[in-house]
């Protein structure tokens, strides 16, 4: 079984380097989308963004779809996926001598509902050449600015989240990810994703 390590954004030593050639590759896309309490989110409607260097903030990017009963979606295209350099998330002194290895990379975009306002929810995740996968537990949250484009991004600090255009700071993040992987298929990858949306806070 591959080791999964979950790590909030900033946590995490990265550097991007351009990735090689290569040609389109098949990417199979499988999301799941569950309530805090596990139900899933049945016949929800979502967007999704693979993020390539397009232009993901945008409202028309991606794909729209609807969750099945099980919050379940999938979709399939041609992409690449980037090739990065990526040091293993382990303690701070390895992570200062560890040299970095090469990954497969990829940024998955989900559109959700959450206090009443439309966000993009950004989910990295990785894989080194031995199948060990890492991702960030916790997604970029962007919210939409008046030309409804996704370019206000969220913040976490003093351990709480700060949402734009939101009244107050939350404890608890709106989104994260439960379970991510990619998985070499032939003349491709499969990306498997499960998202946790927090229970909205009672407003008063």
């Amino acid at each position: 079984m591959p080791f999964i390590a979950c790590l909030a954004l900033a946590n995490v030593l990265v550097t991007a380097l351009a990735p090689p050639a290569h040609s389109a590759e098949r990417i199979d896309l499988v999301l799941k989308l569950v309530e805090s309490d596990g139900r899933p989110m049945a016949s929800t409607p979502v967007r999704v963004v693979l993020i390539l260097g397009n232009d993901w903030q945008s409202a028309n990017s991606g794909l729209k779809m609807v969750t099945s009963p099980e919050g379940e979606l999938s979709a399939s295209m041609n992409a690449t996926l980037e090739r990065r350099m990526l040091k293993r998330p382990t303690n701070f002194f390895s992570q200062l001598i560890n040299p970095k290895e090469p990954t497969v990379h990829v940024v998955v975009a989900v559109e959700m509902q959450y206090l009443e306002h439309t966000w993009l929810a950004l989910f990295a995740i990785d894989r080194f050449e031995n199948g060990d996968i890492t991702y960030h537990q916790y997604p970029e949250v962007w919210g939409q600015d008046k030309e409804y484009r996704f370019s206000q991004r969220a913040t976490y600090r003093d351990n709480m989240w700060h949402l734009p255009g939101v009244v107050g700071a939350l404890s608890t993040a709106p989104f994260r990810a439960e379970h991510a992987t990619i998985t070499p298929m032939a003349g491709g990858w499969k990306v498997n994703l499960t998202i946790v949306k927090a229970a909205e806070p009672r407003q008063r």
